[in-house]
This record gives C-alpha cells, sequence and structure tokens, in this order.
C-alpha cells in the first residue's frame, strides 16, 4: 500500500468533514467509507470515519476531486482511467452496495458480535422480516446463530433507542405495535381508605364497571395482579416496591393526588401551588398585606401554600407578610390583625370557615377566606376547585396511554368558584380619610 495515498486519502476526508458545504443539503449523519484501493496490482481497504450529508453524489464528486488531484502530483500513475473507490461509484450510479460490501462495512464498523447482531435486527426490522411481536427469545438466538447472552444485550440496546419494548411476561414489540389492553379488563384502585364508593370511585366506575378496591398491597402475591388492565394508586402511603413491581411488569399505572417519588410514574395532580399563587395575587391586589397560610399538614418548613404566597409578594407587595398556621389558629392570628386567609385543602377550608362562624367573624367583612381542593358541590368558600368528573378523565386518559407516555404529569387547574368569601381589605381604624391630591 502506498503510504503517500493512504496519508492523503485521510487527510482529505478530515478537511471534508470540516468543510462547511459538505452538509449543506440536509442533516449530517455518521458512516463508514470502506475506499477498495489499488496500487500497482496490490490492493487494500480503508476504513474511514467521514461525515455525510443528504446528498451523497456532491460528496462523492468532492472526492473523487481530491483522488484526482492526489494523482495529477503524483509521481507514480495509477491507472489509465482516473480512479475512484467503488463504492463511490455505486453511490453515484445509485446502485445498491452488495452484501459482501455492506458485510465487510459491518465488521468494520462493529467490533463486538452484540453489535453485529444489533444492525441485523435492525434491518429485520425496518425490511419487515421482524415486526409486530418478536418470536421467544430462544427462536431468535437460534435463527440468528447466537447465545442467548449476546441477543439478549442487542435486544437491550435497540430497546434503548426506543426501536423495540420489552416487557416481563409480555414479551418483545417492535415500538408502536403493541397492544394496551387498558380499558378492556378491570382495574384495581389502590387506596388507604374505601374510595370505591367516593365521587372520584364512582367517575372511574363509569369508565369501567370492572374496577376493585384495594388498601394492603403489601401481601399480595404477583399472580393477583394478572387479571387487571391497569393500576389507579390513590394512596398516600403505598410501598414503592409495589410500585417499582408494576413498572417491571409493564403494567398501566396512574398516580393521583400525589408527586412521583422515587419512580417516575403517569400521575395526575391539581396545580396547588399555581392556584395558590392565583389567590395570594388577588388578595393582595385586593389590599391585603397580612396572610395566613393554612397548611393540613403541620411541618418545620415551609410548605406549599406558604412558599406560593412568599412567591407572590416577593413580585407584588414586598412590604405584606405571610404566617403558616393550621386551622385551629386562625382566630388568634386574625386578632393580631391578618386579614386574609389561604386554605390548602377542601377539608382546611371547611374547619376554618366553621371556626369563623363559632366566633362571630363575619366574611369578608373581617377576613377574606380561600382555599384550593377537590369538590363537586358545597364548596366552603371561595377558590379553586377540583370535580371528580375532571380527575376521572384525566386518569382514564393516562391509562389509555399505557407505559408509552412514561412518566407524564397531568397538572390540573379545576375551576374556579366564588362564594362570596373574599373582598377588598377593610382600613384599620387608625387610617385616615384617604386624600387625592391634583396637581395642574
Amino acid at each position: 500500500m502506498h503510504n503517500g495515498l493512504r496519508k492523503y486519502l485521510f487527510c482529505a476526508v478530515e478537511k471534508l468533514k470540516s468543510t462547511a458545504g459538505f452538509c449543506k443539503y440536509g442533516p449530517c449523519i455518521w458512516s463508514n467509507l470502506i475506499l477498495n484501493v489499488s496500487v500497482d496490482g496490490s490492493s487494500t481497504e480503508l476504513g474511514l470515519q467521514t461525515q455525510v450529508g443528504g446528498s451523497v453524489p456532491r460528496i462523492a464528486r468532492a472526492v473523487d476531486g481530491l483522488v484526482s488531484s492526489w494523482e495529477a502530483s503524483s509521481p507514480r500513475a495509477v491507472s489509465e482511467r482516473p480512479w475512484r473507490p467503488p463504492q463511490l461509484e455505486m453511490f453515484m450510479n445509485g446502485a445498491v452496495p452488495s452484501d459482501t460490501l455492506r458485510r465487510r462495512r459491518a465488521q468494520s464498523d462493529f467490533s463486538y458480535k452484540f453489535q453485529r447482531l444489533r444492525e441485523r435486527l435492525r434491518q429485520a426490522v425496518a425490511s419487515g422480516e421482524l415486526k409486530g411481536k418478536l418470536p421467544g427469545e430462544r427462536e431468535l438466538a437460534r435463527r440468528f446463530q447466537v447465545n442467548a447472552k449476546t441477543l439478549s444485550k442487542a435486544l437491550t440496546d435497540l430497546a434503548a433507542e426506543g426501536l423495540l419494548s420489552r416487557s416481563i411476561g409480555r414479551g418483545t414489540f417492535v415500538k408502536g405495535t403493541e397492544t394496551e389492553p387498558t380499558t378492556q379488563g378491570p382495574w384495581l384502585l389502590v387506596s388507604d381508605d374505601e374510595q370505591l364508593e367516593s365521587p372520584l370511585g364512582k367517575a372511574l366506575k363509569l369508565h369501567n364497571p370492572q374496577i376493585s378496591s384495594i388498601r394492603d398491597v403489601t401481601g399480595l402475591r404477583p399472580s393477583f395482579l394478572n387479571q387487571f388492565s391497569g393500576v389507579i394508586d390513590l394512596g398516600n402511603r403505598t410501598p414503592p416496591a409495589f410500585v417499582r413491581d408494576l413498572l417491571v411488569r409493564n403494567m398501566p399505572l396512574v398516580v393521583a393526588g400525589r408527586e412521583p417519588g422515587t419512580y417516575s410514574t403517569n400521575t395526575v395532580l391539581l396545580d396547588t401551588a399555581y392556584l395558590i399563587g392565583r389567590l395570594g395575587q388577588d388578595l393582595l391586589l385586593s389590599g391585603h398585606r397580612r396572610l395566613a397560610a393554612v397548611e393540613t399538614k403541620a411541618s418545620a418548613q415551609d410548605g406549599v401554600t406558604a412558599k406560593a404566597l412568599r412567591s407572590v409578594i416577593s413580585r407584588y407587595a414586598p412590604d405584606a407578610t405571610v404566617t403558616r398556621c393550621s386551622a385551629d389558629q386562625v382566630i388568634s392570628l386574625i386578632e393580631q390583625g391578618v386579614t386574609g386567609l389561604v386554605c390548602d385543602s377542601t377539608s382546611a377550608a371547611r374547619q376554618v370557615v366553621g371556626a369563623l362562624a363559632g366566633a362571630s367573624i363575619s366574611m369578608p367583612r373581617v377576613a377574606s377566606v380561600a382555599a384550593v381542593g377537590e369538590a363537586d358541590e358545597n364548596h366552603p368558600c371561595t377558590g379553586f376547585y377540583l370535580g371528580s368528573d375532571q380527575q376521572a378523565e384525566a386518569i382514564v386518559h393516562l391509562l389509555q396511554q399505557g407505559r408509552s407516555s412514561g412518566g407524564t404529569v397531568l397538572w390540573l387547574t379545576g375551576k374556579y368558584i366564588d362564594r362570596g368569601t373574599t373582598s377588598v381589605a377593610s382600613a384599620p381604624p387608625d387610617a385616615g380619610t384617604p386624600v387625592l391630591t391634583l396637581t395642574a
């Protein structure tokens, strides 16, 4: 092999890779070019890693021009006709490389057996030889004459790329052809309390009458889940191991009412932070400067409600303040001058309204009360409320997506209900009459 030719070709292709017009006619991909070079009766193959754009003939002409310039400058004649690599001739004439050349390219591109098998499987999927549900791994291993470990690594790579979908108990599918039996079988409702007769449970039952409820999942046998086509988790204490087992089995799962924890799951949530911010903004623009965040769960740090109110205060009224409290502390806070109460749940709002009524404190003349929560009717105060129908529709939508949607989170905003419990802040007793001064 002529060292000058080898060196020149590598330098030429490197120059092509840095040329701006090289990828002018389409998106760039990486490819290997096998150049069969003949010099003085001896031949060899050069594997060149080059950047290939959308116009292959343009690339072929560019390489051909570089080789021609080398022939003109070389003291040794290569042949009577201008030299062209055979592979580039095929591209220029629109021909497809032969099986032998394709096999040589594959062997040069991929060092490991599982990589070559992966490309063979990819071609089988593209040609339609493999479609829908793939045969079992033993049959595939016999067909492609490889061992089980090599096949598993190749299938795992293709699944990671998104070409295949693998699930324990169901098999391997070409992506997009697997069937998701989400609405054709019974659903399992996991909850801390008996929620099958709750408004949400009844709404879900309208979508699928074959729905069962369970509270304790710690002792469930894996075979028990085989009868269900989807799981709805409304509980707050569901073990992560149970969620992991569902994901491993590729069981469609939707979690409602709590944010995803260790594992990424399809989730339906009320956008509490955004809605609390909306209510806080309205109170601040109405003149309230002392707000209280009524939170259901007591903690040492600010909850969602307090954080959202502090964020709104920093933008609209830096002179305002917010105090965290529970429902049984609102009376003392109102006596200390708090005029706006924002509750993080429907139950907290009902407790606050009941406490104010018991203390004969008028709403909204003395204190404005607003809330974010879940309720279909009997809304305790002004606020945003998520109805069971809207929540059920979102859950069913994600169940129908199956596992194809990945860890999707649907943030719902509910509906604004005005119960007349908020108004403009009343002026403090020692405040004088506002004076409007007009100047010429």
